[in-house]
C-alpha cells in the first residue's frame, strides 16, 4: 500500500506538472497569436481615428488575424494615398480659384476702363459738335472771301493763314468724332518744316496786330 500511495503521488505530481506546462504554453500561444494582434489592431484603429495615417501594424502570423492585419495596412495605405490626392486637388482648386479671381478682377478693371473711355468719347463728341458748326462757318466764310480777293492785298495773307490753321483744327474735330464713334484710328506723317513755318507766320501776324 505504501508503494501504491507513492506511485499515485508521483503520477499526480507528473499530471499536475503537465497541466501547468500545458496551461503556460496555451497562455503563451493565446498571448502571441490572439492578444498581441488584437492589441495591435486596437492601437492602429485609434491611430487612424486620430489622423495618423502613417501607422502600420506588424504582421505576426499567416492566419486569419495576420490577414486582417495585412488588410488593415492596405487600408491605411489607401487612406494615405487618398489624402494625398485630396490635398493635391485642394491645392489645384485653390490655384484655379486664384486664377479665375485674377481674370475677374482684370475683366472688371477693363469694364471700368471701357466705361471711362465711353464717357470721354461722349464728352469729346459733345465738344466736337459744339465746335464744328462755328469752325465750319469760319472756314467757309474765309474761303469765300479769299476767292474774290487780290493776292497783293495785305489781308489776303491773313485769310490764307486763317484758312490754313482752320483746316487742321477741323481735321482734329473729325478725329474727335471718329474717336467718339469708336472707329479705328489713322496715323499720318507731319511735316515739321511746315509746322514751324505756320507757327512763325502766326507769331508774325500777332506781332503786327500788337504793333510790335
Amino acid at each position: 500500500t505504501e508503494d501504491l500511495r507513492k506511485s499515485s503521488y508521483t503520477m499526480a505530481t507528473y499530471a499536475a506538472s503537465f497541466l501547468l506546462g500545458a496551461a503556460l504554453l496555451v497562455g503563451f500561444l493565446v498571448h502571441r497569436v490572439v492578444y498581441l494582434p488584437l492589441r495591435d489592431l486596437e492601437e492602429g484603429a485609434k491611430a487612424l481615428s486620430a489622423g495618423r495615417l502613417d501607422r502600420r501594424l506588424p504582421v505576426r502570423s499567416d492566419d486569419e488575424l495576420g490577414r486582417v492585419t495585412r488588410a488593415f495596412n492596405d487600408m491605411a495605405e489607401a487612406l494615405t494615398a487618398s489624402q494625398g490626392k485630396l490635398e493635391e486637388w485642394a491645392h489645384t482648386l485653390e490655384q484655379k480659384v486664384d486664377e479665375k479671381t485674377r481674370e475677374l478682377q482684370l475683366a472688371q478693371a477693363e469694364a471700368v476702363r471701357g466705361e471711362k473711355l465711353a464717357s470721354i468719347g461722349m464728352l469729346a463728341a459733345g465738344i466736337a459738335h459744339e465746335l464744328n458748326n462755328p469752325l465750319t462757318g469760319v472756314l467757309t466764310f474765309a474761303t469765300l472771301v479769299r476767292q474774290g480777293m487780290d493776292d497783293e492785298l495785305p489781308v489776303a495773307e491773313d485769310l490764307d493763314l486763317v484758312i490754313k490753321d482752320t483746316k487742321p483744327f477741323a481735321t482734329n474735330i473729325r478725329r474727335i468724332l471718329v474717336f467718339a464713334r469708336e472707329k479705328a484710328q489713322e496715323k499720318n506723317y507731319c511735316d515739321v518744316n511746315n509746322l514751324i513755318e505756320d507757327s512763325s507766320m502766326l507769331i508774325d501776324q500777332q506781332n503786327r496786330l500788337a504793333h510790335i
